[in-house]
């Protein structure tokens, strides 16, 4: 899968969906509109313009296949909104290991929050150095 880079600066949601099959559960957590798509075995399409980064896909996804970069974080850093089913949750100030999409350990950042869903998928935002914004998939604990 390619690597892209969101066209905006700001929160903005990245799908990697590759799945055609019957779901939409990120296009009715979207409360902009953001997320299109012509069918229900369509895959999902981000309208960047109208995408604030709330954030709420995320959790909504079966897949697990959204994520939020905020490149404005600071100068150096991003965070990046991962969904998280692992317990127990990782709590906010910890460190972790960043994972590539290979699950190979790509640096390490720290977790700035944690937010739980009523579908049991957690949000969890991780600051990370900027270049890695990208190739984060996935956070390890360190134990």
């Amino acid at each position: 899968m390619e690597e892209l880079a969101p066209e905006q600066r700001g929160k903005v949601a990245i799908i990697e969906c590759v799945e055609d099959i019957p779901c939409d559960p990120c296009i009715t957590a979207c409360p902009q509109g953001a997320l299109t798509m012509d069918s229900l075995i369509d895959l999902p399409e981000l309208v960047p313009e109208k995408c604030g980064g709330c954030g709420l896909c995320i959790a909504e996804c079966p897949g697990l296949a959204i994520f939020v970069v905020d490149f404005d974080y600071s100068d150096d850093k991003a965070v990046v909104m991962l969904p998280y089913e692992f317990i127990p949750l990782p709590e906010k100030g910890e460190k972790v290991d960043i994972l590539d999409r290979e699950g190979k350990k790509c640096g390490e950042g720290e977790i700035v929050k944690v937010t739980p869903h009523k579908n049991k998928t957690t949000v969890i935002s991780v600051v990370v150095p900027k270049e890695l914004a990208m190739k984060v998939r996935f956070v390890r604990r360190i134990v």
